[in-house]
């Protein structure tokens, strides 16, 4: 199980691999795809991930959701050629109930 963290640095340049802090009152842009990224450090031993499942803690009373529940949902895997195609698409986007991951390696 990994614990992700909200990112919010972007890179210095496309030749450069070094983030840079974009401080303490973010914009949209600075956050990334949809104002929602987080990152997880994987392990170095990992060949491919098999599967991804978001688990939510429930913080407040919401629709059929009581306060203190856990809530999971399989995320799906997000590729180069499928993201193109939901930067602008309203019902593909990114939701709590349809959450992407996508896998990019940075040294």
């Amino acid at each position: 199980m990994l614990t992700p963290k909200k990112t919010y640095s972007k890179y210095k340049n496309s030749s450069d691999s070094e983030y840079t802090q974009v401080g303490d009152n973010p914009t949209l842009e600075d956050l990334g795809f949809m104002g929602a990224t987080y990152e997880v450090i994987l392990p170095s031993d990992y060949y491919h991930i098999l599967n991804c499942i978001c688990i939510y803690d429930v913080r407040k009373t919401f629709k059929c959701y009581n306060a203190g529940d856990t809530w999971r949902r399989p995320a799906t895997r997000l590729t180069a050629d499928l993201y193109s195609q939901i930067l602008d698409n309203w019902y593909l986007r990114p939701t709590y109930r349809r959450p992407y991951f996508y896998i990019h390696n940075v040294n």
